[in-house]
């Protein structure tokens, strides 16, 4: 793993500790990115509710955070070994609900 290095195509991740700082700026650019990508296929004739995130890591993350702020209902949301960004920043209470299949092993073997 590489910290404090810039990505191209997500946000860049600080450090690993839950209660660390996170690219808040880099994280909404992200979200902002999926979500053109989501209205692009709304104008295309796909509705949201046939629209599934997902991901795996710093994916999944992304997925979960970007179906989370969508103002629109998808049909649900695919993570795995992810977790959810900006989680202490994040509304107690979501007015949306989603199918939602995540999966984290804490060993490799």
């Amino acid at each position: 793993m590489i910290i404090n290095v810039s990505c191209e195509s997500r946000f860049d991740l600080r450090t690993l500790d839950s209660s660390g700082p996170e690219d808040e700026e880099g994280i909404r650019t992200a979200a902002q990115v999926v979500h053109s990508l989501i209205a692009e296929e709304v104008a295309a004739g796909i509705p949201t509710t046939h629209i599934v995130l997902g991901g795996f890591s710093q994916g999944g993350a992304l997925a979960m955070y970007s179906a989370l702020t969508f103002p629109e209902p998808l049909a649900g949301i695919i993570a795995l070994s992810a977790w959810l960004p900006l989680h202490q920043k994040f509304p107690v209470v979501c007015t949306l609900y989603y199918i939602t299949f995540m999966y984290h092993i804490l060993v490799e073997l």
